[in-house]
């Protein structure tokens, strides 16, 4: 969401926003993490008081402390903004996905389990 310069003049406002926004951290010390995600998504201002989205994720992690454990997993959903007064605003957003996950044994490689998760978000903010 924001200005853009165009040849209707210097501040025409898009109503439309497409982001992406990526992190990823590692830890080397006795343990060894890493951890990456990479989110986008897509919104549009309907009006001043009312902005809608949609959003998707993808993510890693990996984790070695005598257990290897490792897991990928993404999720998808709906976000909006809502104007309730001149300084009040309601921010919500909601999600499902899965992931697949692994742990192995450092020491003995052959105690190796997989599972599965589904996931679910809700969060909102006042």
């Amino acid at each position: 969401m924001g200005l853009k310069t165009s040849a209707a003049g210097p501040h025409q406002f898009n109503p439309l926003d497409v982001w992406m926004q990526g992190t990823y951290a590692a830890v080397n010390s006795t343990q060894q993490s890493k951890f990456g995600l990479l989110s986008s998504g897509v919104d549009y201002v309907f009006n001043r008081n009312l902005l809608l989205g949609f959003y998707g994720q993808v993510d890693f992690m990996n984790q070695t402390t005598g257990l290897q454990v490792a897991g990928t997993g993404w999720m998808v959903g709906p976000y909006g903004t809502m104007r309730l007064s001149d300084q009040m605003f309601l921010e919500a957003r909601g999600g499902y996905g899965h992931s697949a996950n692994s742990m192995t044994d450092a020491l003995d490689p052959s105690l190796t389990d997989q599972f599965g998760s589904t996931r679910w978000l809700a969060s909102a903010a006042l």
